[in-house]
């Protein structure tokens, strides 16, 4: 099967050609590398700026909405609730940013 593989046939060839699933052997091709094992993503969505902006805002009007917020930044409703409860480490009501 690997040599095969190694030739150049598709996994769709090879299973044919053998009489195998293409599950079976695609796992045999991939028999030894190494997989990613999870990853850390980026958190585009609510960037380091972003966050230190949105902490100031509040700092400076501990009663800013989240709505107000939204509008300034223009960002998403749940993105700038998650940004509050996750990034600044507190609920909304708890810091005055009401939605």
């Amino acid at each position: 099967m690997r040599a095969l593989l190694e030739s150049g046939m598709s996994v769709a060839a090879v299973a044919r050609q053998l009489g195998a699933s293409r599950n079976t052997v695609a796992q045999v091709r991939d028999a030894g590398v190494e997989r990613r094992q999870g990853y850390e993503r980026a958190n585009s969505a609510r960037p380091a700026q972003l966050v230190e902006d949105v902490r100031q805002k509040i700092a400076k009007d501990p009663h800013t909405s989240i709505g107000a917020l939204v509008r300034e930044t223009g960002t998403a409703p749940s993105t700038m609730r998650r940004l509050v409860e996750e990034d600044l480490l507190r609920h909304p009501a708890a810091s005055g940013a009401h939605r």
